[in-house]
């Protein structure tokens, strides 16, 4: 007989956030992450903790290689249960506010796309969070777009196909894909090595 695999007790208890994107205003959303920040990672650093990972020695190491391979392998593990929580008819997690049955689910990827985006400032120190306003991401309606991203502060509106990290977007795409069981394969290795990936090739993490 074929069992699915229950959700961690520790997730199924992991203290809830309110969504913030509850008023559907970038601004106020960058305002409720960085408020939030502090408290939300310390929320995720006794999950992981469980989980066998340390999130500071992660954040710290010089190569964000040994994190992401960590969260990679813990999101293959306990979020197909995570995403099988969800209720029927859930809502788009950046869309509004959040129904007490998304909250968790929603909750648990909102902090680990925090942290892979603190995870990225580590080693980009010049970025920041920011809300995505650049103009070709505007016209091209992009993934991300006039939304809460790290990115280069320093580059002006109409920069050229600038690069940024819409980490939240990773984290909810990854918990969406085992919702939906549309198994892309895509990582957060993957995500953090485009990030950090210079000169031709395709980007692999083992090279950072």
């Amino acid at each position: 007989m074929f069992f699915k695999r229950a959700l961690p007790r520790a997730m199924r208890d992991y203290p809830p956030a309110e969504s913030p994107w509850a008023h559907r205003d970038p601004d106020k959303a960058l305002a409720c992450v960085l408020a939030m920040r502090q408290t939300r990672l310390a929320h995720l650093t006794r999950l992981l903790a469980a989980a066998g990972i340390d999130l500071a020695a992660g954040l710290a190491h010089a190569s964000p290689r040994p994190l992401c391979q960590s969260l990679d392998a813990w999101v293959a593990r306990d979020w197909p249960a995570l995403g099988r929580s969800l209720p029927r008819g859930f809502a788009q997690p950046r869309q509004g506010p959040w129904s007490d049955k998304e909250r968790v689910p929603f909750s648990i990827a909102l902090d680990t796309g925090l942290a892979v985006g603190e995870l990225l400032l580590r080693h980009r120190p010049g970025f920041a969070w920011g809300v995505d306003r650049f103009d070709d991401h505007i016209v091209d309606d992009e993934a991300g777009a006039n939304d809460v991203v790290v990115l280069d502060p320093t580059l002006p509106h109409d920069a050229r196909d600038p690069l940024v990290f819409d980490a939240f977007g990773t984290a909810y795409w990854c918990l969406l894909d085992y919702a939906y069981k549309l198994e892309s394969g895509w990582t957060f290795s993957d995500a953090i090595a485009r990030q950090l990936h210079e000169g031709p090739g395709w980007p692999d993490i083992n090279a950072l």
